[in-house]
Order: structure tokens, then sequence, then C-alpha cells
């Protein structure tokens, strides 16, 4: 048995991930095409659930890991915020609702073990970014207040605000 989130085999007799939180399967199958032409239908309508905006490299990160996870996803250029040579600053993924869930799961099962593997309780993780000074969640360095950490590079502050395109209620952060 596996856990469709985490992708991690049990034993016999077990049924669900206790990590997760969700059913095991016997198997993984390989995503249909069906699922992508439905979600491009959803898509073209507007109808699909779309994830808050980020860089095309965290988008690829997250869209490998969900399709590793076998949630069928698809990249969507932001066409709210464009550079000037009109490439899309932000993307995000587009996904079926009925996967809305287990891809929120999915992501934030991948940041528990991101920062489990740094050392870095997930409580703590969190950064305060009214404060005056703030502690790197990453390296522990305590700097005043911006936008990375001068000492490790970690990005802290807020995603820049984008007109993010329309998104149906309980779509993925």
């Amino acid at each position: 048995m596996i856990c469709p989130v985490c992708q991690s085999e049990f034993r016999e007799g077990f049924t669900r991930c206790d990590g997760c939180e969700v059913e095991l399967v016997a198997h993984l199958e390989r995503l249909p095409d069906e699922a992508f032409r439905k979600l491009e239908g959803l898509l073209d309508d507007g109808k699909a659930a779309l994830s808050e905006p980020r860089s095309l490299e965290d988008a690829q990160r997250d869209q490998e890991l969900l399709h590793e996870a076998r949630i069928p996803c698809l990249l969507y250029g932001n066409p709210a915020v464009l550079t000037s040579s009109g490439a899309p600053v932000y993307y995000q993924l587009a996904l079926l609702p009925e996967d809305v869930e287990l891809a929120r799961q999915t992501l934030a099962e991948r940041r528990r073990r991101m920062l489990e593997a740094e050392g870095v309780e997930v409580k703590d993780a969190v950064v305060d970014l009214t404060a005056t000074e703030i502690a790197c969640p990453a390296c522990g360095f305590v700097f005043p207040r911006a936008e990375e950490c001068p000492d490790c590079g970690l990005f802290v502050g807020p995603v820049p605000a984008a007109e993010p395109s329309p998104k149906p209620e309980g779509s993925p952060g």
C-alpha cells in the first residue's frame, strides 16, 4: 500500500497514512490524458482551481511534486503581470477542483519535510513580517525587517501582490 501524498510504502494491513491523514492506494497510476483534457477545458472556461501566484521556478517544482503524487495540474501563466517581453512574471498551478485538498496536503507535506531536513520546526518557520527584527527560520540570523536574510539569502518577505486571476473558493496556496 502506498500513500498518494508522501508516497511512503506501508506493510499489508495498513489502510491510512497517519502523517498525511489520507487513505492508502494499492499502486500509483499513470496520470490519465483525459484528466489533462478535462483540466484544459476547465481552465478555458475559468472553472479550474488556481493556486496563489508564484515564480516560474516555484511553480515548476510544485508541478513536478504534484505529478509525482499523481495529481494532474498545468502551469498557467498569470496574464495580470507581464514582463516587458510579454512573458508572465507569476505562474499559477491549475487543478481539477476535486484535487484541491489532496494538492494542498501534498504541498504541505513537502514544506514540512523541507523544514524538518533543515532542523526547523514548522511552527518556527512562520515569520512575522510586521516585526522590527526578523529571525531567519533557516539559519537563525536576526536582522532588521527585510525581504531576504542577509546571512543565508532566504527570501522571507511577502509575495509581491499581483492581480490574480479569479479562482474558486478552496483553491490551494
